[in-house]
């Protein structure tokens, strides 16, 4: 429970930030084994308009989260060190975890990223150069292979997928239809 306090409050930190603050990344390391019994978020976040929720635990701990992202109500949780994706509902409760490693046409070796539309749930595995899509209860559907492309990032659209390819210069077009 600890664990999950702290990891929202850092999500409070990344998720309330004024419209002049776009691009600006502020990073917050709070170390679980030297904190209080509680932390006043108010004495040190601007709270105002913002509530914190606190998240149900799942199977596997989110213990590095490096992707969060909200959509349709949801808030949407990629642990690296897990290889998980976790996914609750706006008022903290768990709707469903995927953890799929694997050699399978339905597993991942590594999940890089993923994006949600209302329709579709899409992982990307950058390792293995496929993409997972799921429906929006994390159920499989098919896999994309992606050989040739590379992307270590993912946006969708209900109508196409956009391999982003952050860090160098494509060849060709990223684009997945």
């Amino acid at each position: 429970m600890k664990k999950a306090f702290y990891f929202f409050a850092v999500l409070l930190l990344l998720s309330c930030h004024h419209a002049s603050q776009k691009g600006h990344t502020v990073s917050v390391r709070i170390d679980p084994d030297e904190a209080e019994n509680s932390i006043a978020a108010d004495e040190w976040l601007d709270t105002a308009g913002c509530a914190l929720i606190p998240l149900a635990d799942t199977e596997k701990p989110i213990t590095n989260a490096t992707r969060l992202k909200t959509h349709g109500g949801k808030i949407y949780i990629l642990d690296e060190e897990t290889h998980c994706l976790h996914v609750f509902h706006a008022d903290g409760t768990l709707d469903f975890s995927i953890d799929r490693r694997g050699k399978a046409g339905n597993e991942y070796l590594w999940l890089s990223d993923f994006h949600a539309t209302g329709k579709r749930l899409y992982l990307l595995d950058h390792i293995g150069q496929k993409i997972l899509e799921c429906d929006t209860l994390g159920r499989f559907i098919r896999k994309r292979d992606i050989d040739g492309y590379y992307a270590n990032g993912i946006f969708a659209t209900d109508e196409a997928l956009f391999l982003v390819n952050e860090g160098s210069t494509p060849s060709r077009r990223n684009t997945i239809t």
